[in-house]
Parts: structure tokens; C-alpha cells; sequence
């Protein structure tokens, strides 16, 4: 699940080519762009990422080996974030992703590249200020 919960006025929208199998991706997951422009799943703790914003399952993706993907200035609801924190989604928490491009809480002090903040988390999905 993931949705945009608000206007997407300072949003980049772009599409750039899979570096990975359509498989691995899926709609809403965090990502990044590696050195050769494609889209990979994240490394943890590292940005700049994106959320496809496309289904990766869809024939036009298989065939055009490219994907939808947004960034920007948002707020987000998904529950696409690692159950194993979800004790630590309190309102306030600065998250990042890890790498199989869930939301966790961000290690600030260790320099993890902060996606957003966690508006609210309601036990199943958390809303997000991108």
C-alpha cells in the first residue's frame, strides 16, 4: 500500500531504466539510482532515494524496461516499512530505508541519509513527510 496523502506540487517525476529484474521492485518501494542512471533497491541508511511510482508488474514496464519514479516535498502513507521497528515509528522519527527499501528509523548520529519524518503511525501503515 502506498499512497500520496497530499498535492504534489514540488514533485520530480521521472522515469529512468531498471538496473534490476521488474520482480524486485514493487509499487511504493524506496530505490535509488545507481553511477550507470538505473534504478536499484537502496542501500541502507543512503540516498538520494525515490518511490516508484509505477507497477512493475504492468506489460509496459516488462517491455520498456523503465520505471515511474517521484521524490519531493509530500506526505505518504504506506506499510512498507520493516515490522521489527515499528515500535520506533512514533510521530517525530526521522526514518531512512534499508535495503530492501522499507522504512526505518534513521541513525541520525551515524549520518543515515533521512528520508522524512514520521507523522503518524497507526500499527499497520505510517504516514510520512517526504
Amino acid at each position: 500500500m502506498f499512497e500520496v496523502r497530499t498535492g504534489v506540487m514540488n514533485v520530480l517525476h521521472i522515469s529512468k531504466e531498471l538496473g534490476v529484474a521488474p520482480e524486485v521492485l514493487k509499487y511504493g518501494m524506496a530505490v535509488t539510482v545507481n553511477n550507470e542512471g538505473k534504478v536499484v533497491p537502496p542501500i541502507k541508511g543512503k540516498g538520494p532515494i525515490f518511490f516508484v511510482w509505477s507497477h512493475p508488474e504492468r506489460p509496459s514496464v516488462k517491455e520498456s524496461n523503465t520505471v515511474d519514479l517521484i521524490m519531493g516535498d509530500m506526505l505518504i502513507e504506506t506499510n512498507n516499512f520493516d515490522p521489527a521497528t515499528a515500535s520506533m515509528l512514533v510521530s517525530g522519527t526521522a526514518v531512512t530505508v534499508d535495503n530492501q527499501g522499507r522504512l526505518i528509523p534513521a541513525d541520525t548520529a551515524a549520518g543515515d541519509y533521512v528520508v522524512g519524518t514520521v507523522v503518524k503511525f497507526n500499527g499497520t501503515t505510517v504516514e510520512v513527510k517526504i
